[in-house]
């Protein structure tokens, strides 16, 4: 708290991370909504350390000063405000000039990371940061005072993108399914007996839609009640589905055709292909600086 005083004087002095290290330090705590998988598949969420983006993230609401947003707009609310608007708007100008942009520059577009929102750490499971120099070398990295359980084993290390991209493409190229994969995949999630039946349903239902028109064309049927009838069907139809088995035939299908559409997709189309497949990558940034583990989504 004294270091924050000491440098209250000098506007601008403060940066967002020193008032991430001080809320931490005083006990405070995110307000976190979002679940993380901890690396065995579990689920979970509740208050984690604040970081320099979320402090900026605060800093830039103007909630706090009074106002509330709707459709893209900012009114004055009916709550009290925290700080004047007038404090707001210096604190904005402060933020503008410590980023080196102008209130008139448009905001710079936001640089693309092939393995952002997937990669975390090994040792701590946590997710970790992509980050740009000014030399233009792109990083994976684990930041320190941003882990909710203590202090990473890794903390502060890094990985060059450029190293953890080039094994994830060299892993996806290599990708291949035996001829007779979707056979195994029906073994591995044990419902075969299951899909038999469901399809045995759906020959069933669907050749009760198929009367049900003839009935109606035939007059046996009034319009409402065919309606009715035939919307009940095609409900049922819609119903009988086996998730893990379609799902992984879904993936399946993609995989097949992976090696083909990651070599011609751009960064963007890439990123949005791992996102669909995988739930994280773990990185050992310390050592081998390496990946070292994958966690697929269910379907894959």
């Amino acid at each position: 708290m004294d270091r924050i005083r000491g440098a209250s004087s000098r506007a601008g002095d403060v940066s967002t991370g020193t008032l991430a290290g001080w809320l931490n330090e005083e006990g405070f705590r995110t307000r976190n909504t979002k679940k993380l998988s901890d690396g065995a598949g579990t689920l979970y969420d509740g208050p984690r350390l604040f970081t320099a983006h979320a402090v900026g993230d605060l800093l830039k609401t103007r909630f706090f000063a009074g106002y509330v947003e709707y459709k893209g707009e900012h009114y004055q609310g009916q709550h009290e405000p925290v700080v004047s608007i007038d404090l707001f708007d210096t604190v904005q100008d402060i933020l503008r000039k410590n980023n080196g942009r102008s209130r008139t520059l448009s905001p710079s577009s936001p640089r693309q990371y092939l393995l952002q929102g997937i990669i975390r750490c090994a040792y701590c499971l946590m997710p970790m940061w992509a980050q740009t120099y000014n030399n233009g070398r792109r990083y994976y990295r684990e930041h320190r005072a941003s882990r909710t359980h203590g202090l990473c084993p890794a903390s502060g290390g890094s990985i060059s993108c450029d190293i953890a991209d080039d094994q994830v493409s060299r892993l996806v190229g290599a990708i291949e399914l035996e001829p007779r994969w979707m056979e195994e995949v029906m073994a591995i999630v044990a419902v075969k007996d299951q899909v038999e039946e469901t399809e045995n349903r759906r020959r069933l239902v669907r050749g009760k839609l198929q009367r049900l028109g003839k009935a109606y064309v035939d007059g046996v049927y009034q319009e409402g009640d065919y309606l009715r009838e035939k919307q009940r069907l095609e409900l049922e139809l819609e119903s009988l589905v086996v998730p893990e088995v379609n799902a992984a035939e879904d993936a399946g299908k993609l995989l097949q055709d992976l090696p083909r559409l990651w070599g011609q997709a751009t960064l963007v189309e890439r990123r949005s292909l791992l996102l669909a497949m995988l739930e994280a990558v773990y990185v050992d940034h310390k050592d081998a600086k390496a990946i070292v583990a994958i966690q697929p989504m269910p379907a894959f």
